[in-house]
């Protein structure tokens, strides 16, 4: 880049008291100096706040910020973040999406607001408390902001990653490559909002698509590239009503991941990935590709879960060698009569998924990551929370079935991915 300037939670009650003293409480703080650090293992956690982008590592037996950056210009939440070789240099960066406010004006009698956005990455070695090396020209005005869930990737099998953004209804696609800003794609715009974006290999063909979660569709929509024909999309089997929340007659889905989660091997000896989502309809749903058909069939749709299923992962948590399936629910009720949300863990027996987990959170998960970070050979649960934005991790201990949660780590930021 060239530079420009133990049993379920022991008890609810418990865990609230936990809850009440967290606040920005951070458990067995790190002491990490040093720079912008991006090696792995062990891997990290990167969110921001309103102004401000946040490392969090473990290092040296316990949890911190590692690194910071300055107070970054901008009006909204600094969580449009992904780490990855975005540059094709060779080494990993930290990028960001900025937005800023550009102008207000009244259009029968309402007020619209005007939105740019700016790119900013950060590499390996940025001081704490640095300023980003690089960052682009504004992408160009709109009414529409960037949302969360900025996604590095190889989204056209090029050989070469692509920076993947939601802007509004609509994905833009931009090539970094020796810090040269090319647009590479722009999407339709949908009628209802894309909230989330992921990247990996759908269909089990050895490239990656594109997996959008948008309001009202029925189910993911997967965006592929081939060389020759170019984009195309195609939406998931939908998800029947009878699996909408009451009170509901559409499906908003608010996260897909592209993750291996049935576990099953081919007779190859290689391992497949499905879809796994959640939405408002309070459910785990899994979709699996058919190669015959070429649809991506719905697997399993799930009980509910007691709230809106706002974040889902699979990885190894109980270190078995096989993945599991977490998800996480918001709470339900009014303040006075608060229902908590629940984390939810599901297997694969061979046959149908499993809820072989359930543990109650007094909190609102709004995303949720799993990742191996301190290095033991389990993946470690990442929660994004609200509406008091925070981070929190936790251990898996045991077996799935029979296991317990234990809160690990209390960080600030919001929204989060973990590289």
């Amino acid at each position: 880049m060239s530079k420009v300037s133990k049993r379920k939670l022991l008890s609810l009650a418990a865990f609230l008291a936990v809850g009440v003293a967290f606040g920005t409480q951070h458990f067995s703080q790190a002491q990490v100096g040093g720079g912008l650090d991006l090696s792995v293992p062990p891997l990290q956690v990167i969110n921001g706040s309103t102004s401000v982008v946040y490392q969090h590592k473990y290092v040296s037996g316990a949890y911190g910020i590692a690194w910071r950056s300055a107070a970054l210009w901008g009006s909204f939440w600094v969580n449009n973040l992904s780490l990855g070789d975005v540059d094709n240099d060779g080494f990993r960066e930290l990028a960001a999406v900025l937005n800023y406010k550009t102008r207000e004006v009244r259009i029968k009698g309402k007020k619209v607001y005007y939105y740019d956005q700016k790119i900013v990455v950060f590499e390996n070695g940025c001081p704490d408390g640095g300023l980003p090396s690089w960052e682009s020209l504004p992408l160009g005005e709109s009414s529409s902001v960037a949302d969360e869930n900025t996604m590095i990737a190889d989204v056209d099998n090029d050989g070469n990653n692509e920076i993947v953004l939601v802007k509004g209804r609509h994905i833009e696609i931009y090539d970094l490559t020796a810090g040269k800003l090319s647009p590479v794609m722009k999407g339709n715009d949908y009628p209802y909002p894309i909230f989330s974006i992921d990247a990996g290999d759908a269909d089990n063909d050895g490239k990656d698509e594109i997996v959008l979660s948008i309001f009202h569709s029925g189910g993911p929509i997967i965006w592929k590239y081939e060389k020759g024909t170019g984009w195309s999309s195609k939406t998931a089997q939908p998800i029947p009503s009878e699996y909408y929340q009451a009170g509901f007659d559409w499906l908003n889905l608010d996260y897909a991941r592209v993750r291996d989660a049935d576990n099953i091997v081919d007779e190859f000896g290689n391992k497949g990935n499905e879809i796994v989502g959640g939405g408002n309809n309070d459910r785990l749903m899994i979709w699996k590709y058919d190669k015959q058909t070429g649809d991506y069939d719905l697997q399993f749709v799930s009980e509910d879960l007691g709230g809106f299923t706002q974040g889902v992962d699979a990885g190894d948590v109980d270190a078995d060698r096989f993945n599991e399936v977490v998800i996480g629910s918001l709470r339900t009720g009014s303040a006075k009569k608060r229902v908590p949300g629940n984390l939810c863990i599901f297997t694969f027996n061979g046959v149908r998924y499993v809820k072989a987990d359930s543990f109650p959170l007094d909190l609102d998960v709004s995303n949720l990551g799993l990742g191996d970070l301190d290095y033991d050979g389990r993946a470690e649960i990442a929660l994004s929370c609200i509406p008091d934005p925070g981070l929190r991790i936790f251990d898996f201990i045991g077996s799935a079935g029979t296991g317990d949660i234990r809160l690990a780590y209390g960080g600030d930021g919001f929204g989060l991915e973990i590289r």
